[in-house]
């Protein structure tokens, strides 16, 4: 069993602890790998954005925003890949910067029926992991956004899909530092809970 004890986060084999309370039940393995495929990925796709960065280079140098943005980055993935070391074969992590704006997308394929809930459940952890460490940075920065689940694409400098478009539209509506779900995220969780594969606590 690995314990993150700080997030009070349990992972087993047969149980998956989120940040928010969500135990999920699953007989699978995890793992921040590549996938291949020339069609849309399907998945869960957060897009939030940095409140009170226009103007950061006034408070910031520019050297540090991009340091921080870069190290922030880097960090993440190897974060998310270290978290999921005792699974295999079947998740795919990414993020993506777009300057203050953040894509994370993970895609998660072994468990039917609850392949959706534990995808936005990662997404939702890497999140809660990412604005912790930006709130700590030397350029301390609050987000806001949303998660939505469906057909998404994500190349370094590029998004595309149906999933992206509804994070995209929606992800502005928080009316502060929130990260919330979007219809189509709370959907798929709503049918999880209601199937008894999802129990929030």
């Amino acid at each position: 069993m690995f314990v993150r004890r700080r997030a009070h986060c349990y992972y087993s084999r047969g149980t998956f602890t989120t940040y928010s309370g969500c135990i999920l039940s699953l007989n699978c393995r995890l793992h921040c790998g590549t996938a291949g495929g020339e069609s849309l990925k399907t998945g869960a796709v957060a897009v939030i954005d940095a409140l009170g960065f226009k103007g950061i280079y006034n408070r910031h140098a520019p050297e540090l925003i991009f340091k921080v943005l870069q190290e922030t980055r880097i960090w993440i993935l190897d974060h998310v890949k270290e978290l999921y070391a005792a699974f295999d074969d079947v998740l795919k992590f990414e993020i993506t910067f777009l300057s203050d704006t953040v894509v994370f997308a993970c895609t998660y394929t072994d468990n039917p029926g609850t392949d959706e809930a534990i995808s936005i459940a990662v997404v939702g952890d890497a999140l809660s992991d990412f604005i912790l460490r930006m709130l700590e940075s030397g350029t301390p920065l609050a987000y806001r956004g949303a998660i939505a689940f469906g057909e998404y694409e994500i190349s370094e400098n590029f998004l595309l899909g149906p999933a992206v478009d509804e994070a995209a539209s929606v992800h502005e509506i928080a009316d502060g530092a929130f990260i919330w779900l979007a219809p189509s995220a709370k959907a798929k969780m709503d049918a999880a809970i209601s199937a008894n594969l999802v129990s929030c606590l």
